[in-house]
């Protein structure tokens, strides 16, 4: 069995590798090699950038607010289980 850290990167990557190859192909398709590499390096730099938002910070930009749990009875019964 693989450690807890690589079961969760190994599809994280696979996904972010995805993408990248789609960028990658989108940007050879519409501007030629130039293009491709141009989206995978900028694809790369926004995965990078994206690896420091916080899910914190995510919820402040959505204004979210915490579930109150008497008040919301199937999420209680969710956390009963």
């Amino acid at each position: 069995m693989l450690p807890h850290r690589i079961q969760n990167d190994l599809p994280a990557w696979a996904l972010n590798g995805g993408m990248a190859m789609l960028l990658g192909f989108t940007g050879y398709l519409l501007f030629g090699a130039t293009g491709l590499l141009i989206l995978v390096i900028g694809g790369a730099c926004l995965i990078y950038v994206g690896s420091g938002v916080t899910p914190q910070w995510v919820s402040r930009m959505h204004k979210a607010k915490p579930v109150k749990v008497e008040k919301d009875i199937q999420f209680s019964v969710l956390l009963k289980n």
